[in-house]
């Protein structure tokens, strides 16, 4: 008897696999010697949160009291707040802790944002090239994406402020805003944010700002550029410490609202329902968060941030092709020679040199780019990059 399942599991479970995606699996069961560029995992390439920092953390979070009573905020321990709050205090940027909510991580907090800014049939403006990641939550929300470009030019890939203006609709509700960007590596600039600003104030949108990488920018850059309060009418900043303090499996990110005050204690009021019917982040977890930014911030991710960047530096020196200089985060798009098939060249390169990349068309890049990461160990990463540019022969 066949069970019938909602159109959207069906897309998920019936979609067959590509075919380099078919490769890379013979290639493991084959049990092929070939070195991941793609894999982005910190903790699998020698990036970690000091171990002895975290059980000295744990050991005293253990020993507080709260911890052993169970009382949940839906938006998030007060001290874990307040301790978030501190954080953009140092980088001069202010932020209320009432005004922030704790998120299991970034992906459940774009859930909250697209679900209670946009209905069914409403339009999100996303980055293009950008992460796939904004469809598969919009098709969970009912909600239309469009996309606004990144274009490449004076040597760098930088927003298209008037796209961004002819992509609106009537029905558009906000714009995603990823600084630095992934994975072309774009900060916005203060100048690019204050036009955006104009435009969500003529059209009433809100922004959603991700600044996931934000602590891995290029030593040029001394600050990021983050949305002035006043400037939108609705500001959500997604930040974690995911990237940040190399801690991925711990889920800890959050939202932090500014903007009119009106809309904002809607959205507050809002995403505070939202976030108790849930109840997603641990309350262990959230009672370290003050002692991790504590240890971490700065040693932890500006150790991060400097090990990055040789990572950066590496790859960009060994790479035969041509590439744009991010301005900060772990991704790189090569550009393929003229005529060269995306698909076929990754194929080729894994099956050939033992190399795996991705087709830049799976970030939606212009065709003949190539994207992979600089996070793998030096002396992996560089020996991947002399595979990929064996590959271009």
């Amino acid at each position: 008897m066949d069970f019938q399942f909602a159109s959207l599991a069906r897309r998920w479970t019936e979609t067959p696999a590509n075919r380099l995606a078919a490769a890379l699996e013979q290639a493991r069961r084959d049990g092929a010697d070939f070195i991941d560029l793609v894999n982005a995992n910190p903790h699998e390439n020698g990036l970690v949160f000091p171990e002895d920092a975290l059980k000295e953390i744990a050991a005293r979070t253990l020993e507080a009291p709260t911890v052993r009573v169970y009382k949940p905020d839906p938006r998030g321990q007060r001290p874990a707040r307040e301790a978030i709050a501190e954080f953009y205090r140092r980088r001069a940027h202010p932020a209320d802790p009432e005004r922030i909510v704790l998120t299991p991580g970034t992906s459940l907090a774009y859930f909250y944002a697209i679900r209670l800014l946009a209905e069914p049939g409403d339009d999100i403006l996303i980055p293009s090239p950008g992460y796939p990641l904004f469809d598969e939550i919009a098709a969970v929300c009912g909600v239309r994406l469009r996309a606004y470009h990144l274009t490449a030019r004076s040597g760098a890939w930088r927003p298209d402020l008037e796209d961004i203006a002819f992509q609106c609709t009537p029905r558009t509700r906000a714009i995603m805003a990823v600084s630095p960007h992934n994975p072309v590596g774009t900060v916005f600039t203060a100048s690019e944010l204050e036009s955006l600003a104009r435009l969500c104030r003529e059209r009433r949108l809100a922004v959603v700002f991700d600044e996931v990488f934000s602590e891995f920018l290029e030593p040029s850059i001394s600050s990021l550029p983050r949305p002035k309060p006043a400037d939108f009418p609705l500001t959500i900043v997604l930040n974690g410490f995911s990237k940040m303090f190399s801690l991925p499996g711990w889920k800890v990110g959050w939202m932090a609202m500014d903007g009119n005050p009106k809309a904002v204690d809607g959205f507050l009021r809002a995403l505070e329902f939202l976030s108790d019917t849930f109840l997603p982040v641990s309350e262990f977890v959230q009672a370290m968060i003050p002692g991790i930014l504590r240890a971490g911030d700065p040693a932890v991710s500006g150790a991060l941030a400097r090990e990055y960047h040789a990572r950066r530096r590496l790859a960009l020196e060994a790479l035969r092709c041509p590439v744009y200089p991010p301005d900060g985060g772990v991704y790189l798009c090569g550009r393929l020679p003229e005529g060269r098939d995306e698909e076929e060249f990754c194929i080729r390169a894994l099956r050939a040199e033992g190399v795996f990349v991705h087709p830049g068309y799976y970030y939606n890049l212009p065709q003949g780019h190539v994207v992979f990461t600089c996070v793998s160990r030096p002396e992996r990463l560089r020996e991947g990059i002399g595979r990929l540019n064996r590959s271009f022969d």
